[in-house]
């Protein structure tokens, strides 16, 4: 059930669009929705409705109106008759107006464009946009002066993102249809600047100040000014970009001396590589706020799994490059990036950028038993029972993003961590939490999905192997070929096997269920017999094993 004021008055069940009659009718149900839970007196009803121009016998017809917009309206929604006037009964959440005061409320409390943005996307146009009374007119006003101003948070937000490209069309756009809202000319020149257009950005310094004189008499506010002087001086505020510290980061001394390294050798970029879940993103974020003032010219985040938009940084910028897919990705930004350092994190191991480009290796490996023992002490605290702790240590495998899920659970559910480690002992379905970025078999579907077809099939393969080890002659005879070395080069690239000494393969456990999973769902040959599955099922589900409706979220067709 959506009621959608923002535009259009409408309602909508399941998608579909209810007819709630003529505009009158349609009028009388946005003002009850504006005050959606609340009762509003007849005598007011029938103000907002008609304003000075109110027909004779108004209350019958109001009466008329309601009990109409009760026939049409589903049975959740009721408007309640009571004291002499009309309540709407309804989830406010259910009204695109008052969500969009929500979000703007919580983005005050949790800044963020991504807040901000939902909110905007609300609006279909003007609101109430077929109907039109004074009251309404009013509202509209108020609500449009609210748009505007979370519009211009949003904008503020994404500029300190460094993301300028993306929102310079939009500013031209809306700076022409206000041409003289300072804090949105001084947006829009800042966006010029740091698109390279120097001289674009004072010309419309220029004008703003000319039509400010000429249709206020007034100069330009002090805000703009200073812009314009640091735009003269080039010292415009540096970029801040960098997302928030995780919480917990515990371990890694070896990989944050290794960081520590490259910057005092004067390396221009590091990879830091490692399979899904390891810890990559946290790790780079992690030193480079600890490393933040080395940086006087500011920092920069570029997630490339969402955008691959220039980098702009100064002389000494430490840049972000977060989730390259591989070498080539980042060839085409470095040359945006002269003087600073590069941080790259990869799932790939990113040869090709050590190789050609001179990259200094940063590898970051499964965690330690004392540190998994640390990271969940440090979400969990210490009074965990030592059993329960070390079964969960052993089934998340060192890796960060299980362990991490697995506290997440403890503190969400309530559990105890001994009916986590239970739940652990039935694969993969216990990492499940609903959210793609912390599901293990989504994050591992991003690898897998990367894979050629003889890669695929050996990884598949490999779910069948009875030990997380195996040999080149194994993998060899597993995949019926003798040349399987490229095809172990390719997973070892992708992070997907780790070869820990010539010759010899490792497929931590939590890869090797997934694997299972796979070679069980994978299409057999004619004539062939089905995987053995596993009997134990899971009681919460009742679907056998792990993987199956999750895992087709997941993962595409195997190859």
């Amino acid at each position: 059930m959506e009621f959608r004021l923002l535009g259009d008055v409408e309602v909508r069940v399941g998608g579909e669009v209810v007819d709630i009659g003529h505009a009158r009718q349609r009028c009388v149900l946005a003002v009850l929705l504006v005050e959606v839970n609340r009762l509003v007196p007849v005598d007011v009803l029938v103000d907002r409705v008609w304003g000075e121009h109110v027909p004779q016998r108004a209350r019958n017809a109001v009466a008329g109106y309601v009990s109409r917009l009760r026939q049409v309206l589903p049975d959740e929604v009721r408007i309640v008759g009571r004291q002499g006037g009309y309540v709407v009964c309804a989830d406010p959440m259910s009204v695109d107006l008052h969500r969009f005061h929500a979000l703007v409320e919580r983005a005050r409390v949790e800044p963020g464009e991504t807040v901000l943005g939902e909110a905007l996307g609300l609006w279909r146009g003007e609101p109430f946009s077929t109907v039109d009374t004074p009251w309404l007119a009013e509202v509209r006003t108020a609500l449009e002066s609210r748009r505007f101003a979370a519009l211009l948070d949003r904008n503020d937000l994404l500029l300190e993102r460094g993301r300028h490209a993306e929102l310079l069309a939009e500013l031209e756009v809306t700076a022409a249809a206000f041409p003289l809202d300072e804090r949105l000319a001084g947006q829009l020149v800042l966006a010029l600047y740091r698109s390279g257009r120097q001289a674009d950005a004072l010309l419309r310094y220029e004008q703003v100040r000319v039509r400010l004189a000429q249709e206020l008499g007034a100069d330009p506010g002090p805000a703009l000014r200073s812009l314009h002087q640091r735009i003269l001086r080039a010292d415009v505020a540096v970029p801040r970009q960098l997302p928030v510290p995780p919480r917990s980061f515990v371990g890694r001394e070896r990989e944050l001396a290794a960081l520590d390294a490259a910057l005092a050798a004067g390396h221009r970029i590091v990879a830091v590589t490692g399979p899904a879940g390891v810890g990559k993103t946290a790790l780079a974020l992690h030193w480079a706020h600890r490393a933040a003032d080395r940086f006087p010219d500011g920092q920069v985040y570029v997630d490339l799994r969402r955008t691959a938009e220039p980098v702009v940084a100064g002389r000494r910028s430490v840049v972000l490059l977060d989730n390259a897919r591989d070498a080539d990705q980042v060839r085409s930004l470095l040359r945006a990036a002269p003087g600073c350092l590069v941080v790259v994190t990869s799932r790939d191991r990113l040869t090709g950028l050590v190789a050609v480009d001179g990259a200094q290796p940063v590898p970051v490996d499964l965690m330690s038993a004392e540190d998994s023992r640390a990271l969940l002490a440090d979400r969990l605290g210490t009074r965990a029972d030592p059993a329960a702790v070390a079964e969960v240590v052993s089934r998340c495998a060192g890796l960060p993003l299980a362990l991490t899920v697995v506290a997440a659970r403890v503190a969400c559910t309530g559990f105890g961590l001994e009916e986590i480690a239970a739940e652990l002992r039935d694969g993969l379905d216990a990492f499940d939490g609903g959210d793609p970025a912390t599901d293990l078999r989504t994050v591992f579907s991003w690898s897998y999905r990367a894979l050629g077809p003889e890669a695929a099939r050996l990884f598949r393969l490999l779910g069948l192997h009875p030990g997380q080890e195996i040999s080149v002659e194994n993998a060899a005879a597993l995949l019926g070929t003798r040349h399987v070395r490229p095809v172990l080069a390719e997973l070892t690239r992708a992070n997907l096997l780790a070869e820990r000494r010539p010759g010899r393969y490792f497929l931590h456990g939590l890869l090797h269920a997934y694997a299972a999973e796979l070679s069980r769902s994978a299409p057999r040959p004619p004539g062939t017999a089905p995987a053995r599955r596993s009997p134990r099922r899971r009681a919460t589900r009742g679907a056998p094993g792990p993987g199956r409706a999750s895992a087709a979220r997941s993962r595409r067709p195997c190859r």
